[in-house]
């Protein structure tokens, strides 16, 4: 992307960004669909009882709604740098930092059992503002990033993992996952108890 900023080749620099924005969604789509299907298990294995597998795994899914957008933002980022251009993410990260602070103190007025849950969203939400800005100020200074493309492979790619989060559900739910004593929801502290 730098060699091409710096020939001035837009069009190949919309190119790259297109194609790495579709592989890293690809990626990030697969590890989403298995880090929320295995959120309650990785709970437990912090957790002393159900009540804190089910908060630990709250936060977790409250976080992966922002991972998508996140990883986009990261890639954003990089080609801001490579045309010469800190300023800008410098700028568009204070409005991220911004969003989630009013977003923090917002969350102080929730019960303190949700406190956890609503900072987790409120990082997912300002950093999806934050894409979405980038994505909105990438398009006018490129004249496009092949926007079309890259949200209907987003959406292939979302129906590719609907298979696989059903499976990961069925496996959990068949090895007793949902249920207060299941085996990959009781945590290792309370495995020989039972």
């Amino acid at each position: 992307m730098s060699a091409h900023a710096r020939d001035g080749r837009l069009e190949a620099l919309r190119d790259d960004l297109s194609a790495s924005l579709r592989t890293i969604l690809l990626l990030i789509t697969g590890a989403a669909v298995a880090l929320a299907t295995s959120a309650l298990p990785f709970a437990a294995f912090f957790a002393h009882d159900m009540h804190e597998t089910l908060g630990i795994g709250g936060v977790l899914l409250a976080y992966l709604v922002g991972l998508v957008p996140f990883s986009t933002a990261f890639l954003l980022q990089r080609t801001f740098y490579a045309l010469g251009d800190t300023r800008t993410p410098f700028f568009v990260q204070l409005v991220q930092s911004a969003l989630f602070v009013v977003g923090a103190l917002t969350v102080l007025l929730l019960p303190p059992s949700a406190i956890a849950m609503g900072i987790a969203m409120a990082t997912s939400l300002a950093g999806t503002v934050q894409s979405l800005v980038m994505v909105a100020l990438l398009r006018r200074r490129l004249g496009g990033i092949d926007g079309r493309r890259v949200l209907q492979r987003l959406g292939v790619y979302a129906l590719a993992m609907i298979p696989a989060a059903i499976a990961g559900v069925l496996v959990l739910w068949a090895l007793g996952g949902l249920a207060p004593l299941g085996l990959p929801t009781i945590g290792f502290a309370f495995a020989n108890k039972v």
